[in-house]
């Protein structure tokens, strides 16, 4: 029988493999790779081989974490984190410069532009409805991108996006702290802009676009009110 001591270690150990497994199973999702999921398998057996005996010793599993699988979670980490790309959107409580929005709008008035950013609006108010569709559905497995949306500042926003030259006004711009939000593989989106778009219809159309450096922000207006929110469409 083990003494309340070692039933501590026991107990911690395991807690602590169980969520060094959990990490390892997202990573082995999210690449989704035979020989990673292979690495989580042989893993899930050796924690469950500890789990299910509490004469070994708890030690050795910790020491199995720390020598393999710690090290190999932070290198998929790594790989992750400079894979993926998370966009964002949020509603009006940001900051947003009337007069800059107003300046930049009589801006992008060049020809043919405007006909562009119209359908750009349309596009975007298709795929938020779509967006919430997938969110109210639970996830499931629909195909979505954001890939007919992005399309647009890749052709256009060198050309008629103003460039945003102080970070720190961007980092403003683009805060989501304390912002309760959705978020899943496809994007983070503020809740009482999911609840504002559905009751307007999802009708909104495309104002402007900024840049900072290799990011493109995009500003929306609906149609029915004077809220706005803005896209975010390259944080990493």
């Amino acid at each position: 029988m083990q003494d309340d001591g070692t039933d501590g270690i026991y107990t911690q150990a395991i807690s602590d493999s169980a969520k060094k497994l959990l990490v390892l199973k997202t990573l082995s999702n999210f690449f989704n790779h035979k020989d990673l999921f292979a690495v989580y398998i042989r893993t899930k057996v050796i924690h469950n081989l500890f789990e299910a005996n509490k004469s070994l010793d708890a030690n050795k599993l910790d020491l199995f974490h720390v020598q393999y699988t710690s090290s190999l979670i932070d290198l998929f980490q790594k790989l992750k984190k400079a894979k993926e790309q998370q966009y964002l959107l949020m509603s009006d409580e940001i900051y947003i410069n009337n007069d800059l929005v107003q300046k930049l709008g009589k801006e992008a008035e060049a020809r043919n532009f405007a006909d562009e950013a119209k359908i750009h609006g349309q596009n975007m108010s298709a795929k938020l409805r779509q967006y919430y569709q997938l969110l109210d559905s639970g996830g499931g497995n629909a195909p979505f991108s954001w890939g007919d949306i992005m399309i647009f500042s890749t052709r256009m926003g060198k050309e008629f996006y103003r460039e945003i030259t102080d970070g720190g006004k961007f980092l403003q711009l683009t805060d989501t702290d304390g912002k309760k939000t959705y978020q899943n593989e496809y994007a983070v989106i503020e809740k009482k802009l999911m609840g504002r778009l559905n009751k307007l219809n999802f009708r909104v159309k495309f104002t402007c676009g900024l840049c900072y450096e290799n990011e493109y922000v995009e500003v929306f207006d609906f149609i029915d009110s004077n809220d706005r929110f803005i896209f975010i469409n390259s944080i990493k």
